[in-house]
């Protein structure tokens, strides 16, 4: 039992390759195995802390491991979309939700280092539940690409009016906003005691 949540941690980061492969087809069944693939994926980050909780199992290599996983697998998401449409989904923008976590974790590291303590703020906390969202916002929408009776309906109210271009805009600068946020409230770390 110690080790399901770390398992449930690895299997997120293998299937968020899987997840990549099946969403880039344009067949019907495997984009929809797809969004299957990304569910059960999302779920193991639910269930691992969920186990860790129960079982009261906490390890420097999961606390490690669970965020890293969650952020493969939301990237692979940003990724696949800016991939396909990148009128719509810009890699600027991904550069801006990339950097922002790369910044994060590399205050982590800073503040362990300084045997200090992180505040996490509830914004940081929303971030993740907002991306996801819209992250399944994005993979509805390219699967009714897809599903002829709706293709010319998502082509034309979603892709074509710049709808899910704003929404990632405001995704990306809420991601931004956090960022900033975090730094400002653990801006402790970098002062020498």
């Amino acid at each position: 039992m110690n080790n399901i949540p770390n398992i449930l941690t690895i299997l997120r980061i293998i299937l968020s390759p899987i997840f990549l492969v099946l969403f880039f087809s344009e067949h019907l069944v495997l984009r929809s195995l797809s969004v299957v693939v990304f569910t059960i994926a999302a779920l193991t980050d639910f269930f691992d802390g969920y186990f860790a909780r129960k079982y009261k199992v906490r390890s420097e290599f999961g606390n490690f491991l669970d965020p890293l996983a969650d952020k493969i697998l939301t990237f692979a998401g940003f990724f696949a979309f800016s991939y396909l449409r990148p009128d719509l989904f810009p890699w600027w923008a991904l550069g801006v939700i990339i950097g922002r976590d790369f910044l994060i974790t590399g205050l982590r590291i800073i503040a362990k280092r300084n045997a200090k303590s992180l505040e996490t703020s509830a914004s940081a906390k929303l971030k993740t539940a907002v991306q996801m969202v819209f992250i399944y916002i994005g993979l509805l929408s390219f699967l009714g690409l897809t599903i002829p009776l709706y293709a010319d309906y998502f082509t034309t109210y979603l892709f074509e009016s710049s709808v899910l271009f704003w929404l990632y805009m405001i995704v990306m600068m809420f991601t931004a906003y956090t960022g900033i946020e975090y730094l400002l409230k653990n801006k402790h770390v970098f002062r020498k005691d």
